[in-house]
């Protein structure tokens, strides 16, 4: 299994834990963001630099980290043949990334200096995938929900996902934010 098949597949191992958490067949709810953060590190690494060492053991890790999910994503996507993920009650569904890079002074920023809430606008039609939203600021991971430390809170309706800060923008922060939702058409 290569390292590309190993990140496409954590993809798609990241909502089918979210749906058993949500059926109640996995109680641990920290794995699918423990699986986000580790798939988006290992396709972070592997698009800077696919020969470095360290994408064999984060590969291998990530792999491991799917569990009993590799297979049946495996089986979802149909690798080596022609495989989409499909919603058989409304046709195709797609998985999508979410991925902003920003300062608060830059034109266009989810949220400018001083500020403390933005959405995201993710289509009505679509599903947001909770557990894998992060926020790093300054290459640190946000906790959620956590007033004392610098954190945030979301929350979801109607194709816009809506973020809290718990503390104001400042203009020399870099903020990257991340996660995955699912658009069903």
């Amino acid at each position: 299994m290569t390292t590309a098949n190993v990140i496409n597949i954590a993809k798609v191992c990241i909502p089918l834990a979210l749906k058993d958490i949500t059926n109640q067949a996995n109680g641990d709810k920290r794995y699918p963001r423990e699986l986000y953060i580790a798939y988006n590190t290992l396709n972070d690494l592997y698009t800077d630099n696919p020969s470095s060492t360290d994408v064999t053991s984060l590969t291998d890790y990530v792999y491991t980290l799917c569990g009993g999910y590799y297979f049946q994503a495996q089986n979802l996507l149909s690798l080596g043949q022609s495989g989409i993920i499909v919603n058989p009650s409304t046709g195709i569904a797609n998985l999508t990334n979410i991925r902003y890079q920003f300062l608060p002074t830059d034109v266009g920023a989810l949220v400018g200096v001083g500020g403390t809430i933005f959405t995201i606008n993710i289509g009505s039609g679509s599903v947001f995938q909770d557990g894998t939203f992060q926020i790093v600021v300054d290459n640190v991971v946000l906790p959620r929900n956590n007033n004392n430390y610098f954190s945030y809170t979301v929350s979801y309706a109607a194709g816009v996902i809506t973020v809290t800060l718990n503390q104001a923008a400042l203009a020399t922060q870099l903020y990257i934010i991340t996660g995955t939702y699912l658009i069903m058409q």
